[in-house]
Order: structure tokens, then C-alpha cells, then sequence
């Protein structure tokens, strides 16, 4: 058969095509960066003023478009559903098919910075998720066009409908992008001194760790601005979807034996190539998201900062995180006999203060209330439950009573207690410091959490103090899930940099370790969310474009209606629900 032989031939050219293709984008990906133009400045960063400004402005036309392109839309939607007509809107398809092209061109006249950025992406060779709604409204628009010509016979009403409400949703998902990054970047200017969260990669054990730090903001707006999930995997399977499209309504058509079913089987299989959540998923969940990590003064780096929260990831927590510099005093000071106590006093200060412990701010602090001096410390050594140290040729031992036990040292029963510290000189005990740990709500809310999720938590607390008793004690909870490592690796990972270029997740207004715990566990589940999310909408394009084809295959143009797959396309919408939901809890 002729017809079955061209089709042999066009089937084997696509399939060398598709090979082309993927080889050319594989070229690409592997091939170096090129190397940058000399004379070329990277445009400045926008102050974050200006930025929140900026979107701010941005959502207003947004949302006003959106509604116009979704008010429309639903016309479609009356229309396709077959619901009463008046005059020959009612009685002809022709007429009716006339009037879907009308409705969805002014959808698409008022989204048309997206049909412009998808045809702009299409001719220079990336097509991206809004590529694939121009190509879902120019297939469905063909299919208008030829019905109104030709008449529709069996076929049924074009699927205007469906394109535009994709396009509907893609300019509500652009107005909601906005709102999500003006809120995130309010977190920015609400405290004077912000802190970030950053993700390193240990160089040890490989594992992934988060942790907090103080460092300036630069790059977070930038970063926040980078493309989400759903949008990568559209621009790596466009391609793929639309050559899929042609090629099956080539087949479902021609080799079939109906080539005047053509267009309509194209604009069914193109209408299907771009869902509902395509471009409104992220934008949905990550708005939402951001309004509520605001009101603890938490903003989220965007997608690329969701993506640092994502994984196998384990929170590094320090001193100041379970017991900040407010919670913790100084009880009682013992100087035993025959020792000067600025001796003393300033030896302890200077060792915890190069120690870089949580209790080096007590010490400092009295120090310069005694008009006492920072001394120079020589072969410091981190130990179990202590630190060694020279100071004028003296060995300076700092710890808690086990340590002192370690070094030889008997501490008297009357000067026992659980939170103390004890210094030595040169093998003597010289002092002890009692100190008071108070325990706050947050602090103890934050432990829950961490108790309640999955993360394995690492106390790299430098605190001698501090263990799993003084934990179990201070904040009545169990310490069955967190990890506390020994003293020196407890300095290795607090210490550990962000890697380089750094790449932000958060940014945190406010301290404490409230604010850390709950932007780690919603941008875990904003991660996996919209990952699933993305996942359901490329199995929506591949499963409508088996479902239509064989539908149209076996001539089932009723079952094959724009009503049918619109009902079918709202229906992988409430995961997008659930999800939205589980993430808001």
C-alpha cells in the first residue's frame, strides 16, 4: 500500500531526527561553558527594595490579565460542555468553531508575553513548557480554522478550550511567581543583621549538610530568579512531546485512511502536550509556602534554594541554636586559693574564645567587666569533654568534671556538679565556674520537630556541657535521633564552609533555632512536592497522548471530545491540591 509505505518512510526520518536531536542537545550539555567576553560586565544585582518593588508592580497587570484569559476560557469551557446555545452558536459547528477561534485568539493577545517567549524559545532551539502551550494553541487554533472551513461532520468541537485555560493557568502561575518572590525577598530587609542557610557537601563522608551562618546576601535575588523543576523538565521533553504529537496524528489520520481528521487529531494531541499544572504547580505551592515562612521571618531562595533542602540532607546545629547567648549564665565563680583571679578569669576567657565555644561570650563579657586581657594561646588541642592549651608556657586544661578526671585531676566532692566549668594550671585546679542553662519554648518546639522528621540532626556543639542528659533534662524530650558526634569532628563540621560559588537556600530574619528547623522541613516538603507535581504533569501529556490517540485510532470522537479532556486534565489537578494542602501544614 502506498499510503503504508510513505508512512514506513516518514516514521524511519522522524525516529533519525529524534536521534539528531538528542545527540545535537547531548553535544551540547557535555561541551564547555565558552569562555566569557572580556569587555562583558554582568548586569548589578537590584537592591532588594527595588526587586520587591519591581514584582510588586508585576502583579497587579498579572492577575488582571489572568482573570480576563480565564473569564474567557470558561466561556470555551460552556461552549465544548455543549451546555444551551443561543442562535446558530447552538446549532452550528461551523459557527461555534468560528467563535473558539475568536475566543481562544483573545486569550492568546492576552497572555502574549508567553506566546512570545514560547515562540522566541522555539526558534532559537530550546522549546520550554510555554513553547509548549503556543504549540497546544496554534494545533487547537488549526483545528478552529478547518472545522469553520469544512464543517466538522463526526468529529466534534475543536479544543480551543483546553489551550486556553492552559494558557489561563500559566499567567495565573506567573501572577502567583511574583507574590512568591516579593514575599521571600521581604525577608531580606526585615532584620538588620540577617543570616542565611547554605548547603555544603562534607569532603569526608560526602554527606550533605545544612547550616547557618552569617554572610552577606549578595546573589540571593539572582538566585531566586532561576527556572523551577517543572520548567526543566518541559524544556527537556518539548521537543520530544511535540514530535510525538505530529507523528501519532499523522498516523491516527493519514495512515488511517481519514486525512481530513488530520488537524483535529493534531489539535487533540497538541492540547494534551501542555497540562493544566505545567506552569501553575510550583508557583502555587511556592507563593503559599513563602506567606507562611515569612511570618517567622524566613524567604526562601526560589526553586534553587528549595533544591538545597532537597535529598538526603542532615542540619548541622551549634551552641547558639539550642542555647542562645540569653539562656545561658554564669552561677557561681569559685577561685581556689593561692591564684590571682585575673589569672584565672582571663586564661579561661582566652582558651574558650579561641575555642570558639558558646561559652565564650559569659567570659568575655566578664573579663571586660574586670578590665582583664585576651592572652596568647599556643598548641591548642580539642579533647574529649575539654581543651588543652599553653599560655606563657603553662598548660592551661579546660573542661567538665569527666575531663578533669581524664588529666589526672580529683575534684573534691563539695566542688562537684553536673554544669561547671573547671580550669587547671599546670596540673592544678584553680577555679570553677557554675553554669545556669535555661531552656526556651522555641527552642524546645524546634527539638519536636527535629524529633518528628527524618533528618538526623548533628549537635556540633562546642559546649562541653552540653550532651544528650543536659538535653534530656533541660528540655524533657528524648534524644534517641540526634547525633552527637566526638568533640573534634563536633569542630570539623562546625566549621565547615559553603561551597564555592555558594549557592543560598534561605534567608533567616530572625535567630534561633525555630526559624532554621522550619525552613529545613517545609522546603524539604516543597521540594519533594513539586518534583511529584512535575512527575504527574509529563505522565498527564504521555498518558493523554496514548488515550487520544487510540481514540482516535477507533474514530471514538465522542469519547474524544474537548469536554472529555478537559474533565480528564482537571482531574490530574488535585494532586496539585493535595499537595498544596500537605505543604501548607
Amino acid at each position: 500500500c502506498p499510503a503504508l509505505r510513505f508512512g514506513e518512510r516518514f516514521i524511519t526520518r522522524v525516529v533519525a531526527l529524534l536521534a539528531l536531536v538528542s545527540a545535537a542537545r547531548k553535544q551540547h550539555a557535555d561541551a564547555p561553558p565558552p569562555a566569557p567576553d572580556p569587555g562583558y560586565e554582568e548586569a548589578p544585582e537590584l537592591p532588594a527594595e527595588k526587586a520587591i518593588r519591581f514584582y510588586a508592580a508585576q502583579r497587579k497587570p498579572l492577575r488582571v490579565r489572568a482573570i480576563t484569559s480565564l473569564v474567557v476560557s470558561l466561556v470555551l469551557v460552556w461552549v465544548s460542555f455543549g451546555l444551551p446555545l443561543a442562535g446558530a452558536l447552538g446549532s452550528s459547528v461551523r459557527v461555534a468553531a468560528l467563535f473558539c477561534l475568536a475566543a481562544e485568539c483573545c486569550v492568546m493577545l492576552v497572555g502574549l508575553d508567553v506566546v512570545t517567549h514560547g515562540i522566541t524559545a522555539f526558534l532559537q532551539g530550546s522549546p520550554n513548557g510555554e513553547s509548549l502551550i503556543v504549540f497546544s494553541c496554534f494545533t487547537t487554533a488549526l483545528d478552529a480554522l478547518w472545522t469553520a472551513i469544512f464543517g466538522g461532520g463526526s468529529r466534534g468541537l475543536p479544543f480551543c478550550a483546553v489551550s486556553a485555560l492552559s494558557l489561563s493557568f500559566a499567567l495565573w502561575g506567573g501572577e502567583m511567581y511574583c507574590a512568591g518572590l516579593r514575599t521571600s525577598m521581604r525577608a531580606l530587609i526585615l532584620g538588620h543583621n540577617p543570616s542565611i542557610i547554605t548547603a555544603t557537601r562534607d569532603p569526608e563522608t560526602g554527606t550533605k549538610h545544612l547550616f547557618k551562618s552569617h554572610s552577606d546576601t549578595e546573589g540571593f535575588i539572582r538566585q531566586s530568579e532561576e527556572t523551577d523543576v517543572c520548567e526543566e523538565l518541559a524544556s527537556v521533553t518539548a521537543p520530544f512531546l511535540m514530535i510525538a504529537s505530529l507523528l501519532l496524528a499523522f498516523v491516527a489520520s493519514v495512515l488511517r485512511g481519514a486525512p481530513g481528521d488530520f488537524f483535529h487529531v493534531l489539535g487533540a494531541m497538541g492540547a494534551v502536550c501542555a497540562p493544566f499544572s505545567l506552569l501553575y504547580a510550583f508557583p502555587l505551592i511556592f507563593s503559599r509556602c513563602a506567606r507562611r515562612l515569612l511570618q517567622i521571618g524566613v524567604g526562601i531562595a526560589g526553586w534553587s534554594g528549595v533544591r538545597e533542602f532537597g535529598g538526603k540532607t542532615r542540619l548541622i546545629i551549634t551552641d547558639s541554636d539550642v542555647f542562645p547567648p540569653n539562656t545561658i549564665a554564669i552561677d557561681s565563680v569559685r577561685i581556689l586559693e593561692g591564684v590571682y583571679t585575673d589569672r584565672v578569669i582571663s586564661y579561661a576567657g582566652s582558651v574558650l574564645s579561641a575555642a570558639g565555644s558558646g561559652l565564650a561570650p559569659l567570659f568575655t563579657d566578664l573579663m571586660r567587666r574586670n578590665g582583664y586581657s585576651m592572652q596568647q594561646i599556643d598548641n591548642f588541642t580539642i579533647c574529649e569533654g575539654g581543651i588543652r592549651a599553653l599560655i606563657r608556657g603553662e598548660e592551661v586544661a579546660i573542661g567538665a568534671n569527666g575531663f578533669m578526671n581524664l588529666c589526672g585531676l580529683r575534684i573534691p566532692r563539695k566542688l562537684r556538679t553536673s554544669n561547671a566549668v573547671f580550669i587547671s594550671i599546670s596540673g592544678t585546679l584553680v577555679g570553677v565556674f557554675g553554669i545556669r542553662y535555661a531552656a526556651i519554648p522555641a527552642v524546645q518546639d524546634a527539638l519536636v520537630t527535629l524529633l518528628r522528621g527524618k533528618r538526623s540532626p548533628i549537635f556540633a556543639i562546642r559546649d562541653f556541657n552540653v550532651d544528650p542528659l543536659l538535653i534530656r533534662q533541660k528540655f524533657k524530650l528524648s534524644t534517641e535521633g540526634f547525633h552527637f558526634p566526638s568533640f573534634a569532628e563536633r569542630y570539623r563540621l562546625s566549621s565547615l564552609e559553603a561551597d564555592k560559588p555558594r549557592r543560598y537556600a534561605a534567608v533567616l530574619a530572625r535567630s534561633g533555632l525555630s526559624p532554621f528547623v522550619e525552613a529545613a522541613e517545609r522546603g524539604s516538603r516543597l521540594y519533594r512536592s513539586t518534583r511529584f507535581c512535575a512527575f504527574l504533569s509529563l505522565l498527564c501529556s504521555v498518558f493523554g497522548l496514548l488515550l487520544m490517540f487510540l481514540l482516535c485510532w477507533n474514530s471514538s470522537y465522542e469519547s474524544a471530545s474537548a469536554a472529555n479532556l478537559i474533565t480528564y486534565m482537571m482531574l490530574w489537578m488535585i494532586p496539585l491540591g493535595v499537595m498544596h494542602f500537605w505543604t501548607r501544614q
